[in-house]
């Protein structure tokens, strides 16, 4: 039985791609944020795809662009680190979807404004209607 898993971030440094055992891989560094007891903290993750099929997409997995990565949950590894205990987590990676929102491989930041509704305009309303 696997843990399926659908991680929302962006990439931590640009994809590297290794040959293992004759293999080709890539690994992908995620960062994700969430927010515990009112404090924001990054969760990162490594994503290992063992196959060739990301060939095509590799000059555009650069740092800080944003993906959803889905894949099986490897078990976590706890280590000694120089503050104490720490997690490493990993996945398997199966698909790569490039997010719509957030930061691309570009330098500039993507437009969201394109999926946000706009209000309608005052003279489109409806009478009586309190303004949105």
């Amino acid at each position: 039985m696997s843990n399926r898993i659908t991680v929302y971030g962006h990439l931590g440094k640009d994809a590297e791609v290794k040959d293992v055992n004759g293999k080709r891989i890539m690994e992908l560094t995620i960062a994700s944020n969430h927010k515990i007891k009112g404090e924001e903290i990054a969760v990162w993750r490594k994503a290992t795809f063992w196959d060739d099929n990301w060939r095509g997409i590799e000059p555009y997995l650069k740092k800080g662009t944003a993906l959803i990565v889905r894949g099986e949950e490897l078990p976590p590894k706890v280590y000694q680190s120089n503050t104490g205990h720490a997690v490493s987590l990993a996945m398997t990676g199966k698909d790569i979807m490039f997010s719509p929102f957030g930061k691309g491989s570009s330098d500039k930041d993507d437009d969201i404004s394109d999926y946000v509704p706009k209000p309608a305009k005052e003279e489109n309303r409806l009478p009586g209607l309190p303004p949105c």
